[in-house]
């Protein structure tokens, strides 16, 4: 599954590269990265840094048209090398444009990075991925009169999501910033500091579209299983798995999870337990220990259990015994003194 990865963040600010603007440097860099990103996984999705498309040429800042031909001498097809353009299209200047503003440093200004990387030598349609944008409202901590206020913006928020849902190159939209309800971006902010919703966080609620919810890796492996390979009849065993979230995703975020285990007969039942949705998220990485029951019948036999694809054997035996052909009576002796042993060591003695 895509693992879409953004290499840094505007880079065409001195501050986001160490005091400097280096944008050859960037793209050496860029290019580096996308090699070993695809190298270690060919599924890493790579996206360059999104740029200030407002930012002018100073001391501590590169206009981007600038900084984009730069790293095209470095790099001549340093933007074929990329899976999809990461877009900082904020309504600027001033963050005061509408939704109807074009070109440059508007809400669709990366029509203008794209129309600007096919003259660079980009040779192929890619797909945007608006990474910032929207517009700051007056109310925060303290009133900015020279914005918009919150009932406008979620207007104007409405607008720029009308326009790019029809445009086939946007496939995400994440606007700046969900939560930061304090200074120094307590403008751009979606929630107020009481965890209250601004106009157009309500707003975008109500608007239809789809679910976040991009393909996931749902890889687990199983550390440890604690099973005994000897059962008396009619007897419940507590048997235990470790499980460790070895793929993308964030176990029992989406739903509930548990793993797969089937037992070949009847006589022999396996009650599984259930990770309930949204309880003990498992993180990528993390483990998280479940239990099981298995629950034996009344007949002596061996049977195969498969715990998540991996077989194991179970053999029941009734105490006293020792008439099942397909073990040799010494196995069974065996089996039977382990099986007395561990009966004795979980029986309460006075």
């Amino acid at each position: 599954k895509q693992q879409i990865v953004t290499v840094f963040n505007e880079p065409n600010h001195a501050k986001e590269w160490g005091g400097q603007l280096q944008p050859q440097e960037y793209a050496k860099f860029l290019s580096i990265l996308i090699k070993g990103f695809k190298n270690l996984n060919p599924n890493f999705y790579i996206l360059n840094a999104g740029m200030d498309q407002a930012a002018g040429n100073t001391a501590n800042t590169l206009d981007e048209a600038g900084y984009l031909r730069w790293m095209a001498v470095e790099e001549p097809d340093i933007f074929n090398q990329l899976d999809g353009w990461a877009s900082h299209s904020y309504p600027n200047h001033g963050f005061i444009g509408t939704a109807e503003d074009t070109g440059k440093a508007s809400i669709v200004g990366y029509q203008w990075e794209l129309s600007l990387l096919k003259e660079l030598g980009l040779n192929k349609d890619l797909q945007v991925f608006i990474t910032e944008t929207g517009w700051p409202h007056q109310e925060g901590v303290s009133t900015n009169a020279n914005l918009y206020n919150a009932d406008r913006v979620a207007e104007l928020t409405e607008d720029a999501f009308s326009i790019w849902e029809k445009d086939y190159h946007v496939q995400a939209i994440t606007p700046f910033v969900y939560s930061y309800p304090v200074e120094p971006f307590d403008p751009f902010s979606w929630l107020k500091e009481d965890g209250g919703y601004y106009p157009q966080t309500n707003s975008l609620i109500a608007k239809d579209k789809l679910a976040g919810l991009p393909e996931q890796q749902q890889d687990f492996i199983l550390k440890q299983v604690v099973l005994s390979d000897f059962l008396p009849t009619n007897y419940t065993y507590q048997g235990k798995l470790v499980v460790q979230n070895t793929g993308q995703w964030i176990i029992g975020e989406r739903e509930g999870f548990a793993v797969p285990m089937e037992s070949s007969s009847s006589g022999l039942k396996i009650d599984t337990k259930y990770l309930e949705k949204g309880q003990n998220l498992v993180k990528p990485g993390e483990e998280i220990q479940m239990d099981f029951e298995i629950i034996t019948g009344t007949q002596s036999a061996e049977y195969k259990i498969s715990i998540n694809g991996q077989e194991h054997t179970i053999n029941v035996f009734k105490p006293l015994d020792f008439k099942n052909e397909n073990i040799s009576i010494w196995k069974q002796l065996v089996i039977k003194l382990k099986l007395w042993w561990k009966i004795y060591l979980h029986k309460p003695h006075n």
